[in-house]
C-alpha cells in the first residue's frame, strides 16, 4: 500500500523536526562535576532517543503497512520508555535550580508517556487503509510534538533562575554537541 504524498511530506517534516531537537551546545569537556555529568547524561539519552525516532520514521516510509507501522510504533515505544527511564534515573541535579529542573524533566517524561499511549492506540485501531493512514498521521504528529517538548524542556531548564551552572554544563558537555543549541 502506498501512502499519499502529503503523509510522506509529514513524515519527512517529522524526521527533520526530531533531528533538530534539543538544547545543548558543544564544549571542551574539562573535569566533570556532578552537574556536568547530569547534563551529559541528559544529552546522551536524548541523542540515543532521537536516533531511534529517526530510524522508526524511516521504517514507516519503507514499510507503510499495518505490520510495518506496528513494528515502528513498538520501536518508538521502546526508545521512549528507555528515554523516560534514563531521565528518571538521573535524579535531581545538585544546583540552585535543581528542583525546578527535575520538575521540568518529570513533566516531560509524563508527556512522552502520554504520547506513546496515543500512538499505540492509533496503531491498535489501524485495521484498514484508512486506519493505517490515521496511525501514520497520529505517529507523525506525536513525534513532532515530542521533539518540540524535548527541545522546549531543555531550553527552559537552561533559562531557569539560578541555572547558570546547568547552562554551562550543557554548553560544555561533549555529548550535547550533536544536539544543537536552541538558545542561540
Amino acid at each position: 500500500m502506498r501512502l499519499p504524498r502529503g503523509l510522506w511530506a509529514l513524515t519527512a517534516v517529522c524526521a527533520a523536526a526530531i533531528a533538530l531537537t534539543t538544547g545543548c551546545g558543544g564544549g571542551d569537556g574539562d573535569d566533570a562535576s556532578a552537574t556536568d555529568e547530569w547534563a551529559s547524561s541528559v544529552c546522551t539519552a536524548v541523542d540515543s532517543w532521537r536516533t531511534s525516532v529517526d530510524a522508526a520514521a524511516d521504517a514507516i516510509q519503507a514499510d507503510p503497512t499495518r505490520e510495518g507501522i506496528q513494528e515502528a510504533a513498538d520501536d518508538l515505544t521502546t526508545a521512549t520508555e528507555k528515554l523516560v527511564d534514563d531521565l528518571n534515573g538521573l535524579g535531581r541535579p545538585e544546583t540552585e535550580a535543581g528542583q525546578e529542573a527535575q520538575e521540568s524533566v518529570d513533566a516531560l517524561t509524563n508527556e512522552l508517556e502520554q504520547s506513546v499511549t496515543t500512538m499505540e492506540n492509533a496503531v491498535d485501531d489501524a485495521s484498514d487503509a484508512s486506519g493505517i493512514l490515521n496511525a501514520v498521521s497520529v505517529i507523525s504528529g506525536n513525534l513532532v510534538t515530542m521533539g518540540q517538548s524535548v527541545t522546549s524542556t531543555l531550553t527552559s531548564i537552561q533559562e531557569l533562575e539560578g541555572a547558570d551552572e546547568l547552562r554551562q554544563a550543557f554548553e560544555q558537555a561533549d555529548s550535547c554537541a550533536n544536539l544543537g543549541n536552541p538558545s542561540s
